[in-house]
């Protein structure tokens, strides 16, 4: 019996590690999100035993690109269970995960991270001491803080090369979590109806705003022109359809400033391409 535990654990991790090297890792995140979309206590049920099961098998890297990813998804993954967003599941995991490497990898902690992490701690304090009861968004704010700090603090031990290819995973999680996003707006139909004087407008919003969308995609747009090129094919697939969804995305949206910030970036890149 041990020992096919034993087997079951090596075969899961293998497999999530599979996932997080080839991007399929999105394509379970964006299930899970799917699930919680149908808003049942079943299926939601079902999206947190998977999103553990991605969390515990994967390192804080790992934790951190899916966490990015997650964070587009924000508004449409709250569940009953746990009285808010999924991601705060990976919040937590991802905090313990990065205190325990940086204990077992005997990291030096740098002083203005004690600094900040000190400032943050006197301002939660003195923020629960005025509202009597600990609001749950500042004790959230507080570990989404914490988190990154302590991340970056953890990736000062690496070596250059490690920190460019997690830098370029991270904008990668971006990209995906754009992208993913305008496929669950066109899945759940999320259109905003405006009503003004004389005339009516569907604008799209994705999971979101339209606006708020607007300018994810223009971030997502940024991201794809500089970001590292990948020379796997599945990349060079998908890339030309994530760049049509993002295209997409941004003229449903009918954001006037997000497609003229939009075609702007396009005129500048074209005059710097051509100096």
């Amino acid at each position: 019996m041990k020992d096919k535990m034993k087997l079951i654990y090596i075969k899961t991790n293998t497999l999530i590690n599979k996932c997080n090297s080839n991007n399929w890792i999105y394509v379970i995140l964006f299930f899970i999100v799917v699930l919680t979309g149908f808003k049942n206590i079943y299926m939601d049920s079902l999206a947190l035993l998977l999103l553990l099961i991605i969390a515990l098998f994967s390192n804080p890297k790992e934790i951190l690109c899916s966490y990015v990813f997650l964070f587009f998804f924000e508004t449409v993954t709250e569940i009953s269970i746990i009285g808010g967003s999924i991601n705060r599941i990976l919040l937590i995991i991802g905090f313990i995960s990065v205190i325990y490497h940086i204990i077992k990898e005997k990291v030096k902690i740098r002083k203005e991270n004690i600094f900040i992490t000190l400032f943050l701690t006197i301002f939660l304090g003195i923020s629960i001491i005025l509202n009597k009861i600990p609001r749950s968004e500042n004790i959230v704010l507080y570990i989404n803080i914490m988190f990154l700090v302590i991340y970056c603090n953890y990736m000062s031990s690496f070596r250059i090369f490690e920190k460019k290819k997690i830098v370029d995973d991270i904008l990668n999680a971006i990209v995906y979590g754009v992208f993913f996003s305008i496929i669950h707006g066109l899945l759940f139909w999320n259109f905003d109806l405006e009503q003004r004087i004389g005339f009516t407008n569907w604008r799209f919003n994705g999971t979101n705003d339209p606006n708020f969308l607007a300018y994810y995609i223009n971030l997502a747009v940024v991201v794809q022109i500089f970001k590292t090129k990948s020379k796997k094919l599945i990349d060079k697939i998908t890339n030309p359809v994530i760049n049509m969804f993002l295209l997409i995305g941004l003229i449903l949206s009918k954001s006037i400033t997000g497609i003229f910030i939009n075609t702007v970036s396009f005129i500048i890149l074209m005059i710097i391409k051509h100096k």
